[in-house]
């Protein structure tokens, strides 16, 4: 009924308003390759003709496909896909974009799809081959590729990067002050983890930029939190390249966190922890110590901006971690705002289920804005007897572990202390690297001397509504009894 409504419809407009809508309705394919785009409908057309098929069902284009199938890729068969839906709903009004079953057999076929890369020399063998080849027998070919590297270069790419390697550049004193880390842990640790096969997923450019100057980039952008030393330290790299470098380099780092920061797999390792925490104040069975600290953000905007401002007034990441005896993270939870509140972040997080259901066994030390569990012990407000006061001095100096850890980590890696311009998603890949390395650098033992100048953001408190008495002074009712009773102490003492 639909079918003769349309044809009647069709039948009673106008012959000039019919021309001028099939010219606009072709104007929609693509203007350059609208022949492609119109030899495919027609191969379609004649083979649905050849098997006398009048409706373009999804049945019929399944069968189209699978036929295709056995001649195209699957690359080629989503290019296919692509023509045939622009141009069925141009000419036809057919809309195979909605066939699921068709859609989920293209899927089928990119599964395993290995595309082919053509074989090409990498930035070092170039090097090796100008150098190394002898110019009686290559010199002409060196010719052509010198050439040929510079044609295929845009115009900043053909002055020559003067990047020097800054391991040999720096003494490891200087490497230590701009990259916090030294010369054998960068070479043996972390090029290794970041760049396994030596090289950067980008190399296949002209002129790369060097996996050694990337992670040397990351490396100067956590110790300064700025992207205008690196470029300044590390030359012939601009800020958006040094942006896409630390993006890529956070990301890679991050994937290790499971690898880095945990705890003890074995139980001798457990033991061994139990016992520094016991050397400290002579808590027994502790075996890690919970905080939370604010990383800056700026305003991620939205409907939901307000959720990351915190109780300092400024927009933060509130991250929760374990630390160890040695003052390395244990565990790491990353994704909270800065208005949620530390019991509420531990009583969501995974290490607080695993002790619960006993696959972790120990003691938990915290401040007062955590419960008192079975596993989770808490300073007491009021310490009355010499017991309880003895119980609240060892457990916050064994607590302060925790506390060092941070000022450690904030330290090492100034970018952590400073407003991160970065989306809430990248932000939590470089607090995330920067953990990774924290923990690399205490395992590798990385001498690194605090700055004494270094303080955390100090955010002013706003004047209070009414005068406020110090607690050192004592109170005018004291100072009453004191006055009245000093007569009473000069008889007593004559």
């Amino acid at each position: 009924m639909e079918d003769l409504d349309a044809v009647e419809y069709e039948s009673c407009t106008p012959p000039d308003v019919a021309e001028t809508a099939k010219k606009v309705t072709l104007e929609l394919l693509p203007s350059k390759s609208r022949k492609i785009y119109e030899k495919r409908y027609d191969e379609f057309i004649k083979w649905c003709n050849s098997n006398r098929i009048n409706k373009y069902s999804e049945n019929v284009l399944l069968t189209y496909f699978s036929k295709q199938a056995e001649t195209y890729k699957a690359p080629s068969l989503w290019s296919l896909f692509s023509m045939l839906m622009a141009t069925l709903l141009a000419k036809n009004d057919i809309n195979i974009g909605t066939y699921s079953k068709l859609i989920a057999f293209l899927k089928r076929k990119r599964v395993g799809y290995q595309p082919k890369k053509s074989k090409i020399l990498s930035f070092e063998q170039i090097i090796h081959f100008l150098s190394q080849a002898p110019d009686e027998q290559f010199l002409m070919i060196k010719v052509a590729l010198i050439f040929g590297i510079c044609g295929a270069c845009r115009r900043q790419e053909v002055i020559i990067r003067d990047m020097q390697n800054p391991l040999e550049r720096y003494t490891n004193t200087e490497l230590l002050q701009r990259f916090r880390f030294s010369r054998q842990t960068i070479e043996m640790v972390l090029l290794p983890l970041i760049y396994p096969n030596g090289n950067a997923p980008d190399d296949m450019r002209g002129l790369p930029i060097l996996p050694i100057i990337k992670l040397c980039t990351a490396l100067r952008f956590y110790a300064v939190g700025s992207l205008q030393r690196p470029c300044g330290d590390l030359h012939s790299i601009s800020q958006s390249s040094a942006c896409r470098i630390i993006r890529e380099v956070s990301e890679i780092i991050a994937r290790n966190l499971g690898q880095y920061i945990k705890f003890p797999d074995n139980p001798h390792d457990m033991t061994r922890n139990r016992e520094m925490f016991y050397a400290m104040a002579g808590f027994p069975g502790v075996v890690g110590c919970v905080d939370g600290t604010h990383i800056e953000i700026k305003n991620p905007g939205g409907p939901t901006a307000e959720v990351y401002r915190n109780r300092k007034s400024w927009m933060s990441l509130n991250v929760q971690a374990v630390a160890g005896p040695q003052a390395e993270f244990l565990d790491i939870v990353i994704r909270w705002s800065g208005s949620a509140h530390d019991a509420r972040i531990f009583r969501s997080s995974s290490v607080a289920l695993k002790f619960e259901q006993r696959q972790l066994e120990g003691i938990l030390l915290g401040d007062s804005a955590y419960a008192q569990l079975s596993y989770f012990f808490t300073p007491m407000n009021n310490p009355l007897t010499r017991a309880e006061r003895r119980y609240n001095v060892a457990q916050k100096s064994t607590r302060n572990v925790v506390e060092r850890a941070f000022g450690q980590w904030k330290q090492r890696f100034r970018c952590l202390s400073k407003c991160l311009n970065y989306n809430v998603r990248a932000v939590t890949r470089i607090v995330a690297a920067t953990a990774v390395l924290h923990n690399i650098a205490v395992k590798g033992r990385e001498q690194f001397a605090p700055d004494p100048h270094f303080l955390e953001r100090n955010v002013p408190v706003p004047p209070a509504t009414r005068p406020m008495r110090c607690k050192y002074l004592p109170h005018p009712v004291s100072i009453f009894i004191i006055v009245l009773l000093a007569p009473l102490i000069c008889i007593i003492n004559k």
